[in-house]
């Protein structure tokens, strides 16, 4: 018989509730914490989590290493959402930009509507309510934009 304080259960109480009694032989209680034997240990949280180690030579990085199912999948959609916050705030900072220098060109006369980025397609709109798609919005700014209502003023 072994002692309590010199079994695996007694040396190592928080390894000890991941032991798998299914699996396993014997209780933690019945098996010395120094003993060369094989033994099975489970998540006690999740019980899908199984693996198996020597308890003569095991540590904690079995133990602390696992991420139960439920909570990986509950990590990844906070770091999806706070990815997609981050990539908001992005497009949001370079439409704010964007429209800053619009503004700046051609004072208040043209407004974005659809903006994808500096080197893609957008439409603008006109104050008098006429719409441009334009093939990049860096064009509209480096060129004139012309609305058709100040081609017809000119005549």
């Amino acid at each position: 018989m072994i002692e309590y304080s010199n079994s695996f259960e007694g040396v190592y109480p928080s390894m000890a509730i991941w032991w798998d009694n299914e699996l396993n032989d014997l209780k933690p209680s019945e098996v010395k914490y120094n003993q060369d034997y094989y033994a099975w240990f489970r998540c006690p949280k999740c019980k899908e989590y199984t693996f198996r180690r020597n308890i003569k030579f095991i540590s904690t990085f079995s133990f602390v290493n696992h991420i139960c199912k439920d909570k990986k999948n509950e990590l990844l959609k906070l770091k999806e959402k706070s990815k997609s916050e981050e990539e908001q705030n992005k497009y949001d900072k370079r439409l704010e930009r964007a429209s800053e220098e619009l503004k700046n060109k051609y004072d208040d006369n043209w407004k974005i509507i659809d903006f994808k980025g500096y080197m893609k397609p957008c439409i603008l709109q006109h104050s008098c309510g006429e719409t441009k798609k334009i093939t990049r919005f860096n064009n509209a700014i480096k060129n004139n934009l012309k609305c058709d209502c100040e081609k017809k003023n000119k005549k």
